[in-house]
């Protein structure tokens, strides 16, 4: 079956290429979607032209429009470039064109600020005292005391959990397997506080009680984040930003002031660079014993990391 344009053929329109290059990718959902807004916009923008008469002051005019269009934030251009460059670096290492006329257009993630609210310990028994369900205090739970994705907390069966070694095993349940930099699957400790908040959850049909009957996921669709921040608010507290989210970051900062960052990242699923960009704070405290000399050699050595990480993505901002 032709997909628009097969080898030997002249260089393909944009619309074709296009066509091409999503029969030939397996992405996720979601990038999905995010590519196809992009390759709408460059076909309103370049036409259903030969791609190979796409030149770098097209690129340029192309980036440049973008940063004019309505509603377009930096972060969302920089998406949309990467997109089309991968569309058109597909191409040229298929030799469908001579070069890549955006390779010289940054489309580098823009750097965020990694400032989040840590929910302490406390604060979040008392989001806990707000509600007697036990499908609720399931989720918190694996989010703030197992440091899982809300997605992966609610994907979590009866079999994912070992009482014996008090383990349990984050799987990768995309569909075909696929994996990603947020699909590793893991395996992590279960704390006696996570275990007592989900224990009861447990039975012999490979399920946690509640989860199975999509309750939590179908709660979320219908409201669940405002009836969590309703319960945060009735705990006297402010609702954060990212409810979820920060409890996982939550739970990987309590973690790195006493465990190996090596070993805390593993838990987590991503590099130990991510855990210091974005999951630790430098505290006040530290910050004192380095200036005054008292700093252990590990402090030292985490901070200067850190630095050498800032500084080694400022050198990098400019290469894409």
């Amino acid at each position: 079956m032709r997909n628009g344009w097969m080898p030997g053929d002249s260089p393909p329109k944009l619309s074709d290429w296009l066509l091409v290059f999503f029969a030939q990718r397996e992405l996720k959902p979601s990038s999905r979607r995010d590519h196809q807004v992009t390759h709408r916009i460059s076909l309103d923008y370049f036409g259903d032209v030969r791609i190979d008469s796409i030149t770098r002051q097209h690129a340029a005019g192309f980036r440049a429009a973008l940063a004019e269009r309505e509603g377009c934030s930096e972060p969302t251009a920089r998406k949309h470039i990467r997109n089309f460059k991968a569309v058109l670096a597909e191409a040229f290492r298929q030799n469908v064109i001579p070069y890549n006329p955006f390779d010289q257009i940054a489309g580098g993630t823009v750097r965020v600020d990694s400032k989040w609210r840590h929910v302490t310990a406390r604060e979040i028994e008392q989001v806990i005292e707000q509600t007697d369900d036990p499908r609720w205090h399931a989720l918190i739970g694996l989010t703030r005391y197992g440091g899982l994705r809300r997605r992966e907390a609610l994907a979590i069966v009866s079999a994912d959990v070992d009482p014996a070694t008090r383990l349990l095993t984050v799987r990768n349940r995309n569909a075909g397997g696929r994996r990603t930099t947020k699909d590793r699957e893991r395996v992590v400790p279960i704390s006696p506080r996570l275990f007592k908040l989900i224990g009861p959850r447990l039975n012999a049909s490979g399920a946690l009680v509640g989860f199975s009957d999509g309750w939590l996921t179908g709660a979320h669709k219908r409201g669940g984040m405002t009836t969590f921040k309703a319960m945060i608010r009735a705990a006297g507290l402010a609702p954060w930003s990212k409810p979820f989210h920060d409890l996982r970051k939550s739970c990987e900062a309590d973690w790195l002031k006493s465990l190996p960052i090596a070993d805390v990242a593993r838990i987590m699923g991503h590099d130990p660079k991510i855990a210091l960009e974005h999951y630790h704070q430098l505290s006040a405290s530290t910050i004192r014993r380095i200036a005054s000399g008292q700093a252990s050699d590990a402090e030292r050595e985490i901070a200067e990391l850190r630095a050498k990480i800032a500084e080694l993505e400022a050198a990098a901002e400019g290469k894409f």
